[in-house]
């Protein structure tokens, strides 16, 4: 039957050790809690029969002089110290060195309960780095999880470019001509819509049926 997969509850999967994040009819997200990376994995549905119930290792002094019980600990902690120094946690995963002006949106968008900003500064500015700031700091904190960027078609790879370079968001382009190649790697009946996390595609695209 496999374990009972819920938001927050830790199993077994793999020889792993997961975090479950996300559970749907069709597949379950689950970030690994053994230290060995931190990516958020997703798994199609059929894999709950294999999952059992799991638990990390206790910090104690029995498992203190063993590296790979007490990682996962350190590294928690680091991130706890590390965020406490530093308030935008966004900021600690980007390659971005914003100037101060750009920081304004991000710091007026933590205090919103949802987030609605109409960025209107001149071209070269640095839009794109502003709104992604913002982005990338509700991903950090759990506030969201997809993305969808609508703009005009010449603008698309260089938003796709730039969510990559600077905020490590690995986006793809839906258009006519990528569509087949993105639904191919989907399972029979899934919608691209639903499973790629980060999508940029144009105006004009939105407005087909």
């Amino acid at each position: 039957m496999g374990a009972d997969l819920r938001i927050g509850s830790v199993i077994r999967l793999r020889n792993r050790i997961w975090r479950v994040d996300r559970v749907d009819d069709r597949e379950f997200w689950a970030t690994p809690l053994d230290g060995r990376d931190t990516r958020r994995w997703r798994f199609c549905a059929r894999w709950r029969r294999g999952c059992a119930a799991g638990r990390t290792a206790a910090a104690g002094r029995q498992n203190r002089q063993r590296p790979r019980q007490a990682r996962p600990l350190v590294t928690g902690l680091s991130a706890q110290l590390d965020s406490r120094q530093r308030p935008f946690l966004g900021l600690q995963r980007s390659r971005a060195i914003p100037e101060p002006f750009q920081l304004v949106p991000l710091l007026m968008s933590l205090d919103m309960p949802a987030v609605r900003l109409l960025i209107g500064d001149d071209v070269g500015v640095g839009k794109s780095v502003q709104a992604g700031l913002i982005v990338s700091e509700l991903m950090a904190r759990g506030a969201a999880e997809r993305l969808l960027v609508v703009v005009p078609a010449a603008l698309r790879e260089q938003w796709q470019e730039t969510l990559d370079r600077f905020f490590h968001l690995e986006a793809v382009i839906m258009a006519g001509h990528t569509r087949p190649a993105l639904e191919r790697q989907l399972l029979p009946g899934q919608s691209p819509w639903d499973a790629y996390p980060v999508i940029v595609t144009s105006i004009d695209y939105v407005k087909n049926d």
